[in-house]
């Protein structure tokens, strides 16, 4: 089981098209802290990349966009 899998699970349970989670809150998911890399926008948008926190939520079927300068993520189910 990988650092994300409680991030993958969370947005599996979730209904709704769209959310917004800070930072804090995906750490309190995760029961870890987010890297540095974290609040860069390719952590999160670079398919090519496939970062930990994309893939996490690719895996449950949203498509992930750093809110800038804010320290959250927004999910939108795809």
């Amino acid at each position: 089981m990988t650092k994300y899998a409680g991030l993958t699970d969370y947005l599996k349970r979730r209904t709704e098209g769209e959310l917004t989670l800070t930072f804090d809150e995906i750490a309190a998911i995760i029961n870890g802290y987010l890297p540095k890399s974290a609040e860069q926008s390719q952590y999160w948008e670079d398919a090519a990349k496939m970062c930990a926190g994309h893939k996490a939520s690719q895996r449950a079927g949203y498509k992930t966009y750093l809110v800038h300068g804010n320290d959250k993520v927004r999910f939108i189910r795809s």
